[in-house]
């Protein structure tokens, strides 16, 4: 693995291990759900092993969260993710504020802008 794939890799890995303890769950016990052996798990979680997507979203559904949310590094924007993933009416509404947001950015408001 190329130095960034393997930083990339262990960033995802301690955001698999953090996800599983913040669920209450050991190793042993997610390896069960997914019916993999506890060392490949450990190889992921130490970012030892590259991650393929199917695995990253067998890892994400047994964890109960979107696969995006093992994507990002801060915790709050994971949730974030995870939240407008599970929930179709909340994206709507997201959508709709920054859908609204975008268009009173009008001449005026570019004036403002610049002067800052």
């Amino acid at each position: 693995m190329s130095n960034s794939t393997n930083n990339f890799a262990h960033a995802i890995g301690r955001r698999i291990a953090s996800t599983r303890r913040a669920a209450l769950l050991t190793q042993e016990q997610l390896a069960q759900r997914l019916g993999w052996p506890r060392d490949t798990l450990i190889h992921y979680e130490h970012g030892r092993r590259a991650l393929a997507v199917d695995r990253l979203a067998a890892i994400a559904t047994a964890l109960g969260v979107h696969p995006a949310a093992l994507l990002v590094d801060d915790p709050a924007f994971a949730a974030l993710i995870d939240q407008l993933a599970r929930k179709p009416e909340l994206r709507a509404q997201v959508e709709f504020f920054l859908n609204t947001l975008d268009e009173t950015d009008g001449p005026e408001d570019q004036r403002d802008a610049d002067r800052f």
